[in-house]
């Protein structure tokens, strides 16, 4: 999709059992004990940890060196490669364009949620984030609170090495000038291309995982654990993060973690993921799991239109039938999909435009222009989106009903 999404590590998952076999009870069995972790607040004190494990602190120390923000960790093997002449140069590049990305793009999107979905901004549930890649920054800056991210790309997880400290400083240039390529679309207009993120981040820098905690690291949070999800004979499985891939490719990646100002841990899945019908049909353990989330809300950004496609039903159905609101721009779901259904109401920010050339005429939504134009929101009075050259962007809202 035309989301850089970070191409770290795709993912498989597979195994659709029939709806009455014992394989799918006993998916459903495991995802509710993945699901667990949503349940309450209560709950999830006790199920995620509070306190960084061993492994939890080593992630930790060297996302703070990705995020070049080595000066947060009391490690001396950290600060001795901050010193290397060419992890400093990446990082005093890193600082440079992070504050122009929170200028551009991260601090009106914050001013705007707060202002216009203050619910949503606060909601405390799981966000679900459908062909997001490894943007968990857009998915915080919305929607800080949630106690569950659920991310699904179709990049590979990936891994984060971790004996990497002593290399020789060629080894660390390769790994930094990969993330800084992967990292450059998001530096320009915010979101990545899949397309162009293979090449980027299939070399020192392997899958979304490390991108993923340098995101968290930048945004005041301490990594606590990391695991890797698989999918076991039908259902999902957690174990122990691994660099080395000798259980073999995972489905998935669990990254518990802390904000410096909350009192409660929260946790992301990333899951390398088709979200296409023929793919998800033989998905039954993640599908259960999704479904079983609590208080669920959903985003998409920069989507490429995939939704569009009439081989994405069963993600359709997931988001419609299983969220109470979904914040997404033009390129989610077609408005056609809204306005027959009588339980959403929806409200427009911003400004249509069609879509950009990358894209073909079928994405142009001539309905969802004229109501547009009757109904003269507003301008974002931010870049957002494909549209961040032109000032066209907009944002739709759509709140489910009671009945």
């Amino acid at each position: 999709m035309k989301l850089r999404s970070l191409l770290f590590f795709t993912v498989l998952l597979g195994c659709w059992a029939c709806e009455h076999t014992p394989e799918r009870a006993q998916s459903q069995q495991e995802a509710r004990q993945l699901a667990s972790d949503t349940t309450s607040p209560a709950e999830e004190a006790l199920a995620l940890p509070a306190k960084p494990s061993e492994s939890g602190k080593r992630h930790h120390d060297f996302a703070a060196l990705l995020a070049a923000m080595p000066q947060r960790v009391n490690n001396d093997s950290v600060r001795l490669v901050a010193k290397l002449p060419c992890v400093q140069a990446m990082m005093e590049e890193m600082q440079t364009r992070w504050l122009k990305l929170q200028e551009v793009y991260l601090f009106p999107l914050q001013q705007w949620a707060k202002r216009h979905i203050p619910d949503l901004h606060a909601h405390q549930g799981t966000l679900f984030y459908p062909f997001s890649g490894p943007d968990i920054l857009n998915a915080q800056v919305l929607f800080p609170h949630c106690r569950t991210y659920i991310l699904v790309g179709l990049e590979r997880p990936g891994y984060l090495p971790t004996d990497y400290f002593g290399r020789q400083e060629a080894v660390y240039c390769r790994y930094f000038q990969d993330v800084k390529r992967a990292l450059e679309d998001l530096f320009v207009r915010n979101y990545f291309i899949t397309s162009y993120m293979s090449s980027d981040l299939y070399r020192s820098a392997q899958g979304v995982l490390p991108l993923i905690v340098l995101f968290l690291v930048r945004q005041g949070n301490e990594i606590l654990n990391i695991e890797d999800v698989y999918l076991d004979n039908g259902s999902l499985r957690m174990a122990e993060h691994r660099a080395t891939g000798r259980e073999g490719r995972p489905l998935g990646v669990k990254v518990v973690f802390k904000h410096v100002d909350k009192d409660y841990p929260q946790v992301i899945y990333y899951f390398g993921i088709d979200l296409s019908d023929k793919s998800l049909q033989k998905k039954q353990a993640w599908m259960e799991f999704v479904k079983q989330q609590k208080g669920k809300i959903a985003y998409m950004k920069a989507a490429s239109y995939v939704l569009f496609n009439p081989n994405f039903e069963i993600v359709k159905s997931l988001l419609l039938d299983e969220c109470s609101a979904i914040v997404q721009d033009d390129t989610g779901l077609r408005w056609a999909e809204w306005s027959k259904r009588k339980d959403w109401k929806v409200e427009l920010y911003g400004k249509y435009a069609r879509p950009i050339r990358d894209f073909g005429s079928y994405t142009y939504q001539k309905d969802l222009e004229a109501l547009y134009d009757s109904l003269q929101p507003e301008p974002l009075g931010f870049p957002y989106g494909y549209h961040w050259r032109d000032g066209s962007s907009s944002l739709l809202v759509g709140r489910k009903q009671a009945p």
